[in-house]
């Protein structure tokens, strides 16, 4: 096809097929992504601690712990619970533990670790959509780069006239 024929040209097409896929990768991702199974304090200790079906525990962002089962367990994949403090949490996990008749080489291993959940990323989105927005628009307008300004030929005609009578005033 001619370029002319058509309202969309090449680059215009990639541009637009590369925002689509970029637009539906993220949502595919936020859609799919599996956010785990929310379980409370009294289940965490009376169904997979008692049972001894807990690998080790991640402690995210001090807000989050995330439960690891053990290998060869039939627990979901990702279970977590929310905590108040670490301080208390470790308190109370203990607690559990030696009530449960626990000993301490036997404890469940715990792991404290920081994780980004996204926030700051989705605050960064208007901002690159109005840049993106600008420099899309920038690079589709005129590009005239002075040539185009109104009168601008009138006037070097003028001055060249002017030039021309200084050097030959008649």
């Amino acid at each position: 096809m001619q370029k002319g024929k058509v309202p969309w040209d090449d680059k215009d097409l990639r541009s637009l097929a590369v925002l689509g896929a970029g637009v539906a990768a993220g949502f595919l991702y936020f859609y799919f992504r599996d956010p785990g199974k929310e379980i409370t304090w009294k289940h965490f200790v009376q169904y997979h601690l008692a049972r001894r079906l807990v690998d080790r525990l991640e402690v995210v962002n001090k807000q989050f712990v995330h439960v690891i089962p053990a290998p060869g367990t039939s627990l979901e994949k990702y279970a977590w619970f929310s905590i108040g403090s670490v301080d208390n949490f470790e308190r109370n996990l203990e607690t559990a533990q030696w009530e449960l008749g626990i000993k301490p080489p036997n404890q469940i291993a715990m792991v404290y670790t920081t994780e980004s959940d996204g926030t700051f990323l989705r605050s960064l989105v208007p901002t690159l959509l109005l840049i993106g927005i600008f420099l899309y628009a920038m690079r589709r307008g005129p590009m005239g780069a002075g040539r185009d300004v109104a009168g601008c030929e009138e006037a070097t005609l003028e001055i060249m006239e002017f030039v021309n009578f200084l050097k030959n005033p008649k």
